[in-house]
This record gives C-alpha cells, sequence and structure tokens, in this order.
C-alpha cells in the first residue's frame, strides 16, 4: 500500500491535505518486514497493530520494522513500536528497526529509546 493523500474542509471552507499512513508488508520464510510511510500516530497505530496481529510470531520468524519513509511519528506511534518489540520477545521473535529520517529518530533519542529498541546501524536495503 503507497502513502496518499486525503483532503478535508477546514473551518474557513478551505481544502486541507491530510497526511495518511502506508504499510507495505513482505514476507519471505520466517523474515517479516514492514516498511512505513507517511504519519504513524492515533490514528494509524491500528492498522500497525492489525497487521502485526496477523503475523505468525515464534523463535523461528524474525519483523522488521522499517521506517525510513516515516514523515512523523507521535507518543501513540512509539509506544506501539515499543510494544512490537515486547511481543517479539515474549515470543521469542527477532526483532529490529531499520531508522528513520533525523527528525523521527530525534522523537526516539528524547525519549531516551534510542539504547532500548533494537536499531540497525547498516540499512539491509543497501545490500539488495
Amino acid at each position: 500500500m503507497s502513502v496518499g493523500a486525503r483532503s478535508q474542509l477546514d473551518a474557513a471552507g478551505n481544502q486541507r491535505v491530510l497526511a495518511t499512513f502506508g504499510l507495505h508488508q513482505t514476507s519471505s520464510g520466517g523474515e517479516h518486514v514492514l516498511v512505513f510511510a507517511g504519519e504513524l500516530d492515533l490514528a494509524s497505530v491500528s492498522r500497525l497493530g492489525d497487521a502485526v496481529a496477523h503475523l505468525p510470531m515464534d523463535h523461528t520468524t524474525s519483523l522488521l520494522l522499517d521506517l525510513h519513509e516515516l514523515t512523523f511519528i507521535d507518543c501513540a506511534g512509539i509506544d506501539a513500536i515499543v510494544a512490537i518489540q515486547d511481543l517479539c520477545s515474549q515470543r521469542r521473535c527477532g526483532f529490529s528497526l531499520v531508522p528513520g529520517r533525523a527528525h523521527v529518530q530525534r522523537l526516539f533519542d528524547l525519549c531516551e529509546l534510542t539504547d532500548r529498541l533494537c536499531f540497525q546501524n547498516d540499512d539491509p536495503r543497501a545490500a539488495v
């Protein structure tokens, strides 16, 4: 699914564009990759939760969350990512994150989560 935009009229009757959340999922063997795009916030975390709920997770699987296409994340998005890592830990599923853009990563730094979460140092997409 790709990032799109939706519009809505504001109080003055002007049309404004609202950002949306995109989620692309690939799976190969036991390796699952979720690529996020757009805004991961309170309005979109349920879509992320639904996607993760349908993934088989155990000691033979791994989950990679790719944040490089995110344009925005709020505390609900951060909380969802922490909860997914905790779920993977409980189920003994591998877990890692591809870092987001600088302004997205800044929020993880401010929340002191950079060391707690499993961010990859190298972008695995570069090897493809």
